[in-house]
């Protein structure tokens, strides 16, 4: 019924076949979905690039052709079915790192315990985002640059819910610019021996209210503000509530500050 695989066909060709071998329906459709589990183990056993490794890794083949049926790639780059699972898959990890890097920035308690296993996990994600090409690429690499940069970075300075959209893609644009912000504007933050925040930059006079960089700052704590607001600041598994209500504390205080008004 089915020939034997090509122990020389790329991990693409591989995967490819499998997905379509398992789209098999009817009396056929038992028989079919063995024999595709055995091409998609044998595409495992292939030389693969990090991204299609970071598939395998993540989901078996019901789970793929379960999430290629409804992922859809919007940058208009050509994608391989695998490559289509890539992208879902980077994507998950740069949301992830990020929400870990967040949470440890604000709150020293939530850092990795193995911070060199983390970085190498992240070292992968990027590189898996530059073999992908497109916008996957880009977002591979403003991600690195957040992650290494201990100031803000150029181009994270705003957010706007209703052009972020939703999904994972407005969720991973929301942390971008809130681990930018925050430490663009709370160089100095860190926990006291009480357990709560200050900033000796809050601690400084605060700029005239109409000065330009009294209104600069301003927009900045409201687009950190509108960041939070997101929906991936939910998860309570990954500390991001706690992260985010600290942070919200230190911008109505900043803020506070900022005016000039007295202390409730």
């Amino acid at each position: 019924m089915y020939r034997s695989v090509k122990v020389d066909a790329s991990v693409s060709d591989l995967t490819t076949l499998a997905l379509v071998v398992a789209s098999t329906t009817g009396a056929l459709g038992g028989l079919a979905r063995i024999k595709a589990r055995f091409i998609w183990d044998a595409a495992k056993n292939a030389q693969a690039k990090i991204s299609e490794s970071l598939v395998f890794e993540t989901m078996d083949m019901d789970e793929a052709a379960l999430l290629l049926s409804k992922a859809t790639p919007s940058d208009g780059t050509e994608y391989t079915p695998v490559e289509v699972l890539g992208v879902v898959v980077v994507k998950e990890r740069v949301k992830k790192h990020l929400a870990k890097l967040f949470a440890g920035v604000v709150d020293d308690d939530a850092m990795e315990d193995n911070e060199e296993e983390e970085e190498d996990q992240r070292s992968k994600t990027v590189e898996a985002a530059r073999e992908l090409g497109g916008q996957v690429a880009e977002l591979g690499r403003m991600f690195e640059r957040v992650w290494k940069s201990t100031s803000g970075v150029d181009g994270l300075f705003s957010f706007d819910p209703e052009e972020a959209g939703a999904g994972v893609d407005s969720e991973i644009r929301a942390l971008l610019v809130a681990l930018s912000l925050y430490r663009q504007l709370f160089p100095d933050a860190h926990k006291d021996v009480c357990g709560f925040h200050s900033s000796s930059a809050l601690l400084s006079p605060p700029p005239s209210p109409s000065s330009k960089a009294s209104v600069e700052r301003g927009n900045m704590l409201l687009s950190l503000r509108k960041a939070l607001g997101s929906r991936v600041f939910e998860d309570e598994v990954m500390c991001l509530e706690d992260a985010r209500d600290r942070v919200v504390d230190m911008i109505v205080d900043a803020d506070r500050r900022q005016r000039g008004s007295p202390t409730p």
